[in-house]
């Protein structure tokens, strides 16, 4: 609520002090001072000079209650009730421009129509209240102190430091206003000139006109705050009384800059224009700051670190000569984040320093990365460079076109090491992503080569078409080692060799079968277990080896699809055709053979008894059921099982299959219509002399004339091979 107001006139009780202690006076100044209780208000930000040395003394009385009352040579009490201002320190005031100007409106309407009091005379006559209720400060706690000081010779700074000196001695409620802690705003309003003691308060006689100084000071709260509040100056440093760590008019510095507060733990910023006079307030919420001041008129950069603000305002001041130089921090950056081989992007890293650095300073430039190597990139400098008055410095950082195969990368710049003039920020490294534009493959020099089995060999070579980042180990493989070999069954290909072939040779196998020419499939492929990860995904590649057959002489009794050998699809068809089959299957059936089935029918007609495998003296079903399971691979057990009504053993039985790989001592055409060229023997009974195994300890052979005998002669001598078994 707004108090009643009081003035007081202060006569010629003061002008003894003041006189006694400015003898270069020639006459008494006059002096008057008028209080209003308080009220409230807003922040303020510039004042003349003369208005910032009184907040100045305002706020040093309030840092130390008894240490001003000393200075002042009066106890904190004294002419009050004892304990009616304590001794605590008491927040700083802050500047506020609102109320500023109801101060400077008062002073100067008191000085041009020479009153002096908290109300406004006729006509638009105002109390100290409601003058500021109508500046629009929101206001829960307002007052208003007075003063006023006659000169002869102006020296604002004595008759400024004349006006805090007589508040701060009254006993009239001006001292408990300076020192009241609900305040935490005012605003000053200082002029000087001829004034018309038109109330006559100096007592010289109403109409009596002095020069004065006359101060008025507004003080407030409004609910904001709390507020970090300083002056910046710069102190005499030349030992006179100016030379005090103390603001004094002349000394202010850094108008037009700028004060930013930093909260440490959000990072977030808060920052106020340097009035002219040095002053600043900036209004912020709880918390630990970092304070500079920089621009303006000021040289350098200041710091002030580590401000804790709770719900009080607190005081920081700049005095330049002693204050901390703040170094900026830089921070990395760049231009873009994404990049690839095959645009060659080039990136530009920017180092970013907070503000103006002062001298040359540099940062250290780094890349990092899993599987980053100096392949992927090229940097324009490793040190980026920051000019004196400048803020940034640039690199550029090309992705290069290497020929590995490569994954989704990120590369990982770093910028350390800055020079003393620049501190770390908190922005160090920036990350590039590089997508490759090579792809994991391998080729073969050919996909066929030709050998044979007299020992001549061929070679084909395998390369990869990219670079891997690790290892990759080729494994070759022969489908048919009997027909064809491989050397060697491992390549390993490495960062260095892989575009370098490796060759690969194939040697054919020497066997003695007719078996004709033979196809092996050599095969090509990556294994995956100890390559790189790239490359585990290609599909096989394969060589189609031909193996040319060195054996000559006529082919097998049982070859009967003219492939030059007596294997299991000869017995197939065999048995295909002893069991009705028709034409259409055996030509589904018949393999690479090159007979039409006609011709393969006739082979198989022509074997007649050579072909009675099961001593029955006929070629059946059976005979053909027991080659197949032979050149099957069965066991004595199966031809056992399977031999019908045969009296041979499954012993005997497989001799007389196997005797039907011996090649005939002759060949002869036995259709000369169809052309059929069939393997037979010499004689009919010659199919019957084969080794048997053991039976008994003894090699049974049967015994075959030499000349062509009867067919009775013939069956009874098998009969007779059959009995001596």
């Amino acid at each position: 609520m707004l108090l009643k107001a009081e003035r007081k006139t202060i006569r010629n009780s003061f002008f003894s002090t003041i006189n006694s202690r400015h003898r270069r006076r020639c006459i008494p100044e006059r002096t008057a001072i008028e209080m209003l209780e308080h009220r409230c208000l807003l922040a303020a930000s510039t004042f003349t000079p003369e208005e910032q040395l009184l907040l100045e003394l305002v706020n040093r009385s309030r840092a130390d209650p008894p240490a001003e009352a000393a200075r002042q040579g009066i106890g904190l009490n004294e002419g009050l009730a004892p304990g009616t201002i304590s001794t605590d320190p008491k927040p700083p005031l802050a500047g506020n421009n609102v109320l500023g100007g109801v101060a400077d409106g008062h002073t100067n309407d008191m000085l041009a129509r020479g009153f002096f009091a908290h109300a406004t005379p006729p006509p638009g006559s105002t109390t100290a209240a409601q003058r500021v209720t109508q500046s629009g400060y929101p206001w829960t706690n307002t007052g208003e102190n007075l003063a006023i000081q006659s000169y002869f010779t102006l020296d604002s700074s004595f008759v400024t430091k004349q006006m805090h000196d007589i508040l701060f001695k009254s006993v009239s409620g001006h001292r408990q206003g300076l020192l009241n802690d609900v305040y935490f705003e005012t605003g000053m309003g200082i002029n000087f000139g001829p004034f018309t003691d038109v109330n006559n308060i100096f007592g010289g006689g109403a109409g009596t006109s002095y020069d004065v100084g006359m101060a008025t000071e507004v003080f407030g709260t409004q609910g904001s705050g709390p507020f970090i509040v300083g002056v910046v100056f710069t102190d005499a440093d030349n030992g006179s009384a100016a030379d005090d760590n103390f603001f004094t008019i002349g000394e202010q510095a850094g108008g037009g800059g700028t004060i930013t507060a930093t909260n440490v733990t959000t990072g977030q910023s808060w920052s106020e224009t340097i009035g002219t006079a040095g002053g600043y307030s900036i209004n912020v919420p709880a918390g630990t700051y970092d304070l500079v001041a920089s621009g303006g008129n000021l040289a350098a950069r200041y710091a002030v670190s580590n401000v804790v603000v709770g719900s009080a305002n607190v005081k920081v001041d700049f005095e330049t000569t002693t204050a901390a130089l703040a170094i900026p921090a830089v921070n990395l950056g760049a231009d873009a984040h994404v990049g690839s081989e095959s645009d060659r992007t080039v990136i530009t890293l920017t180092a970013t320093a907070s503000a103006p650095v002062s001298g040359i300073q540099t940062v250290n430039l780094a890349v990092s990365g899993t599987g980053i190597t100096d392949d992927d990139y090229e940097l324009s400098t490793t040190t980026i460079t920051i000019t004196d008055g400048a803020t940034q410095g640039t690199a550029t950082f090309t992705i290069t076109d290497d020929a590995a195969v490569e994954p989704l990368e990120t590369a990982t710049v770093t910028i350390s090491g800055p020079t003393a003039g620049l501190n770390p920020g908190s922005t160090l490294n920036t990350n590039i992503e590089i997508t490759s534009n090579d792809i994991a493959a391998l080729t073969l020099s050919k996909d066929t080569a030709t050998v044979s089995e007299a020992g001549t060999t061929a070679s084909f070579s395998v390369i990869l078409e990219a670079e891997p980042v690790t290892n990759v180990v080729i494994e070759i493989g022969s489908g048919d080692a009997s027909e064809a070999t491989v050397a060697p069954a491992m390549l390993t290909f490495t960062k260095n060799n892989w575009n370098t072939g490796q060759a690969v040779t194939v040697s054919g196998v020497d066997d003695a079968d007719h078996d004709g020419d033979q196809s092996t499939v050599v095969t090509v492929s990556v294994k995956a277990a100890t390559s790189d990860d790239a490359f585990d995904s290609l599909p096989d590649q394969t060589v189609t080896v031909a193996t040319t057959d060195d054996e000559t002489g006529p082919p097998a009794v049982g070859d009967v699809d003219g492939d030059t050998d007596f294997d299991a699809n000869d017995s197939f068809l065999i048995q295909l055709v002893k069991l009705s089959g028709t034409d259409a299957q055996i030509d589904q059936s018949k393999g690479s053979s090159p007979f039409a089935a006609f011709q393969i029918r006739a082979a198989i007609a022509q074997l007649g008894l050579t072909a009675d495998v099961d001593g029955d003296l006929d070629f059946d079903a059976n005979d053909s059921f027991l080659i197949q399971l032979v050149k099957l691979s069965g066991t004595d057990e199966q031809i056992t099982l399977s031999r019908g009504n045969s009296p041979l053993t499954a012993i005997q039985i497989r001799a007389n299959v196997n005797g039907l790989e011996i090649a005939p001592a002759a060949t002869q055409i036995v259709d000369s219509g169809s052309q059929v060229l069939r393997s037979a023997f010499s004689t009919s009974r010659d199919r019957l002399l084969f080794e048997s195994k053991q039976v008994d300890s003894q090699l049974l052979t049967f015994p075959v004339p030499e000349s062509e005998l009867a067919d009775n002669l013939y069956v009874d001598n098998f009969r007779h091979w059959i009995d001596t078994i």
